[in-house]
C-alpha cells in the first residue's frame, strides 16, 4: 500500500478507527445521505487511488458515524469492464485494512437467475464462485507485513456467520425481504442480467457481475 496514499488519508480523516466499511455499488451512492458528520475525500486526491469513471460511483471516500458508530464509505469504486485489474477493484478494501477497520460491506447491482427474484430484491450473500479468470490475490501482495506472506486466505467463512445472522435479524425487524444466494462473478462484462441460455449452478443462485 503506497504510504503516500495511507498518510494522507490519516491526515483528511483524521479519528479512530471505523467500526465498519461500506463500499456501495450501483444506485446505493444516496447512503452518504445517512453519515453524520461526514468529512470527506475525492479518490482523485489520493495517490495512486483507481478513480471510477462509471455514473453513479462518484469516486469519494467519507468519515462519519452511523448510529454513534464511526464508519468509513466508500462511495463507487472501478470495476473490472473499465479494464482495470483485480488489484484496482479491491482498492477500497485494501483501505480498510490499512486504516485498521474490522468489518466490511459490500453492496452492488446485479441480475438473477434464480426464479423467485423480482427486481429491486435484497439478496444476502452466502457464498461467491469466481469465473471471471482473475484474482486480486494472483501475485504479489502489496499489503502484506512479512515478505514471505502466503496469499492463499482461508474462504470458509469468507462472508461472516455472525454478521450474516445480525443482518437477517435486522431485516426481520424492520419488516424487509432478504433473498439468499450465491454470486456468481461468470464475466468482466457490465452485464446486469444473463441471457436466457445461461445455466444454473446446482444449488446455488448466480448472481451475475454488474
Amino acid at each position: 500500500m503506497n504510504p503516500d496514499l495511507i498518510a494522507t488519508l490519516r491526515d483528511r480523516l483524521p479519528g479512530p478507527p471505523p467500526e465498519l466499511a461500506i463500499v456501495t455499488g450501483s444506485g446505493l451512492g444516496d447512503l452518504a445521505g445517512i453519515i453524520t458528520d461526514p468529512v470527506s475525500v475525492s479518490y482523485t486526491d489520493l495517490p495512486g487511488a483507481p478513480v471510477p469513471t462509471v455514473a453513479g460511483h462518484t469516486g469519494e471516500l467519507i468519515r462519519g458515524t452511523v448510529g454513534g458508530q464511526p464508519v468509513l464509505l466508500f462511495v463507487g469504486r472501478v470495476h473490472l469492464y473499465e479494464d482495470r485489474p483485480a488489484t484496482d477493484v479491491v482498492f477500497p478494501v485494501r483501505i480498510a485494512r490499512a486504516l485498521d477497520t474490522p468489518r466490511l460491506l459490500v453492496t452492488n447491482a446485479a441480475g438473477a437467475i434464480g426464479r423467485h427474484f423480482q427486481p429491486g430484491d435484497l439478496m444476502l450473500i452466502d457464498d461467491q464462485i469466481n469465473l471471471t479468470g482473475t484474482n486480486p490475490l494472483t501475485g504479489r501482495q502489496p499489503d502484506s507485513a512479512a515478505p514471505d506472506a502466503t496469499p492463499f486466505v482461508d474462504m470458509t467463512d469468507a462472508y461472516s456467520p455472525r454478521l450474516k445472522k445480525i443482518l437477517l435479524a435486522s431485516a426481520n425487524a424492520e419488516n424487509i425481504a432478504l433473498q439468499r444466494g450465491v454470486y456468481l462473478s461468470g464475466s468482466a462484462a457490465p452485464a446486469m442480467r444473463p441471457p436466457p441460455r445461461s445455466g444454473r449452478s446446482p444449488g446455488s443462485e448466480p448472481m451475475p457481475s454488474a
